[in-house]
């Protein structure tokens, strides 16, 4: 619970430089955000981005999984969650995580850890409007997870 509280602050200031909109991220025409995919559905990695998120597994083993870079860190982003999503929305979570990237560039692993995780936390609450908990998201830059 505490773990989450410090979460909720960070959330609301997130929220406010994520630079992303509601247009942003609807679902593709004719789509829900929890809408079953195929679990190969992975986003193209536009040149130049830093993320690359796809879905893993099916049913309650599915996890969206992105994987980029901060500072030359390997970073891993697993979010456990029985909800597919699609092309767009795998795509904007990208932009978020990168935009998020370049923000935590500066600060220790541990703020960065927690940053992203925020980040990802306030995109599925508040864009996808998919209800996780922090605890659904496993964030390990280097060799270090949160």
């Amino acid at each position: 619970m505490k773990r989450f509280l410090a979460f909720a602050a960070t959330v609301g200031a997130m929220g406010l430089t994520l630079g992303f909109t509601a247009t942003q991220a609807a679902a593709t025409p004719g789509s829900t955000p929890g809408s079953a995919l195929g679990v190969s559905t992975q986003a193209s990695k536009p040149s130049g981005k830093n993320y690359t998120c796809s879905n893993q597994g099916g049913g309650p083993n599915h996890k969206v999984t992105c994987i980029g870079t901060v500072n030359g860190n390997n970073v891993t982003i697993n979010v456990g969650d029985v909800t597919v999503l699609n092309n767009t929305n795998l795509t904007l979570l990208q932009n978020v995580l990168n935009d998020v990237t370049v923000q935590v560039a500066t600060l220790d692993i541990d703020t960065q850890i927690k940053q992203i995780e925020a980040a990802v936390l306030t995109f599925y609450v508040s864009k996808l409007l998919i209800p996780i908990t922090v605890d659904k998201i496993q964030v390990c830059v280097a060799v270090k997870c949160g």
